[in-house]
């Protein structure tokens, strides 16, 4: 074959390369483009549930219904406690405020160290009406937050703000905002691109992501006591995480590392070690079981 022949059909083959390669990044553009404008990234973040499983009152707790936000779209549960201390708990990002776990929870911390609690459901999860979304999560913990601060059963300056998982990220978002008297992460992510490397690990999605939730960046800007618990086994979301953020967060602060525990079962693994911890935290004396 002559010279001039090879040479041409090398240049065909590295044209046809370069123009599949081109079509395929604007394939890949495309399906991100369309994604953001019809918001599919939210499917794969939020699961919210709008059936109310349980209550406070089936543990025998005295609780109140609040509504509140802008036209009262948003709905929570307020448990008066023992002391001046309140939790502002912000949950994940399935279920809703009434699942078997969360309800049991108040009712291990209300009894063993007297805190009264305020949780609540962000837009979209049961009985709060919208749609969930990054800032619409932030501004409903504004909203709970003011609601709380306007309660004359409450003390301002010991409002703790408790975020499990996804909720740990709003806490710490709002806690860049306005500081809290301590501030609690339990099972949570650095931010949603880290977690997309985690779970798509082949896929270039971390810079294509409009959501962030940034939690490492968050905790750099907050000036509060904070605590990090995260279980050893978490297949959610890995070990490693919790180390960035403790690296991230400013003292005083404190990482406790719970043996054999997964994403949502930390508190039953840490048994009365996770309470004692917590007790140390708040400051507060742990009741007798």
């Amino acid at each position: 074959m002559p010279m001039s022949n090879a040479k041409g059909g090398m240049r065909k083959v590295a044209d046809s390369i370069v123009v599949i390669g081109l079509l395929l990044i604007g394939f890949v553009v495309g399906i991100v483009v369309l994604a953001r404008i019809l918001r599919l990234e939210d499917s794969f973040i939020y699961f919210p549930d709008h059936e109310t499983y349980m209550t406070p009152a089936e543990f025998g707790l005295a609780y109140e219904e609040v509504r509140f936000g802008e036209g009262g779209r948003l709905h929570g549960w307020f448990v008066p406690g023992r002391t001046d201390v309140t939790i502002l708990w912000f949950h994940g990002n399935a279920s809703n405020l009434s699942h078997p776990g969360r309800v049991e929870f108040i009712k291990l911390l209300h009894e063993r160290l007297g805190v009264g609690f305020f949780i609540f459901d962000y837009r979209g999860y049961g009985q709060s009406s919208g749609k969930p979304s990054e800032e619409g999560l932030y501004q409903d913990a504004r909203d709970a937050l003011a609601c709380l601060q306007g309660r004359d059963d409450v003390n301002p300056d010991r409002i703790v703000y408790y975020g499990r998982s996804l909720g740990g990220a709003v806490a710490s978002h709002l806690a860049t905002e306005s500081t809290p008297y301590r501030l609690i992460l339990e099972s949570t992510f650095t931010s949603t691109p880290d977690m997309a490397r985690v779970v798509f690990p082949f896929l270039p999605l971390r810079p294509l992501l409009y959501t962030r939730y940034s939690s490492r960046d968050y905790l750099a800007a907050v000036h509060a006591p904070v605590l990090i618990i995260h279980g050893d086994r978490d297949n959610t979301v890995p070990p490693r995480h919790a180390d960035d953020l403790y690296n991230a967060a400013n003292e005083p602060k404190q990482l406790y590392v719970v043996r054999g525990a997964d994403h949502n079962d930390v508190h039953y693994a840490g048994g009365e070690r996770y309470l004692e911890v917590f007790a140390e935290f708040l400051g507060l004396p742990l009741a007798p079981e």
